[in-house]
């Protein structure tokens, strides 16, 4: 076998999260990224690897290495974006957007930081469009975003995925989650609603901030409720609710995860109100086990 079939068998499974490329323009690969393809991968000049984002779709890009930077062209098209791209790139057929189809999100409390990126990490591996962190009056840990949004890339890188999935920057307050929802979807509505908070009154701390492709904030219209529309389940331990079974609909769906020691009786109260509350078994699981069992089981 020649150098070149063999250094091209080798790293066919390298795929980098690029946020913004041009088809035949060379775009430079991050500090980090430059050191990953030369230092860990070994890659050299002309070698080939895949870039991606969520608006493209997939290429084969062509390296090129100067000394301790790494630089990318991107070729050929090799998978379409699951949406339409933006304009001058290329479009999906509406048949083919299975990816961006519905949306899945997960609803979770940051937990110990390992166990919030590895709750993060999976939930990208399973095939979740968006991730809201929340906070109830037990939640003993604050999560950072942009370190969040750095797991689910390089789990996207991982797991073939072609989008990332979408951080809500901060933690909202669950009374303020349950609050800004805004109509009747049956069982699941969240409207009209709110826990009071330290002082008595309610408040919602920046719950429009998304984080972009290229990892910085920006505000969504106050109005926006992101998750407005979304069939939301309360995963509720020692409950004697219907268990959560795989689920077929088209519908927009989401799940909710306790933090460490569970929901208080009051919130257990608001969700079972304003929520579909659903049993995960018996057994009283983690944090984090929670999360990947309920994800199992909707997407």
């Amino acid at each position: 076998m020649r150098r070149n079939d063999l250094t091209s068998s080798k790293q066919t499974h390298i795929r980098i999260y690029v946020c913004t490329f041009s088809t035949g323009k060379e775009v430079p690969a991050s500090p980090e990224q430059s050191h990953y393809l030369i230092h860990v991968m070994r890659v050299s000049n002309f070698d080939r690897i895949y870039i991606f984002n969520e608006h493209m779709g997939e290429y084969e890009a062509t390296i090129r290495v100067d000394k301790s930077s790494a630089y990318l062209r991107p070729a050929n098209c090799v998978r379409l974006p699951p949406t339409p791209a933006s304009e001058g790139g290329p479009r999906a057929p509406s048949d083919a957007c299975v990816e961006g189809a519905r949306e899945r999100w997960l609803a979770f409390c940051p937990i110990k930081p390992h166990l919030t990126h590895f709750v993060v990490e999976k939930a990208t591996e399973l095939g979740v469009s968006h991730i809201l962190l929340l906070s109830s009056q037990r939640t003993q840990h604050s999560a950072n975003v942009a370190k969040l949004r750095k797991v689910a890339i390089e789990a996207a890188e991982q797991c073939n995925r072609l989008t990332v999935p979408v951080v809500v920057h901060d933690s909202v307050r669950l009374e303020d989650f349950a609050r800004e929802h805004p109509g009747d979807h049956g069982s699941t509505r969240l409207d009209d609603c709110a826990l009071p908070g330290e002082n008595g009154s309610t408040r919602l701390d920046d719950a429009r901030a998304l984080l972009g492709d290229n990892g910085s904030t920006r505000l969504e219209d106050a109005r926006a409720r992101p998750w407005g529309h979304i069939r939301w389940f309360a995963a509720l331990e020692r409950c004697e609710s219907a268990p959560l079974l795989s689920f077929k609909g088209d519908d927009s769906v989401g799940v909710i995860i306790g933090p460490e020691g569970g929901f208080t009786p009051e919130e257990r109260d608001l969700l079972a109100r304003h929520a579909t509350p659903v049993s995960l078994g018996e057994n009283i699981l983690r944090s984090e086990t929670a999360a990947i069992c309920a994800l199992s089981r909707l997407l």
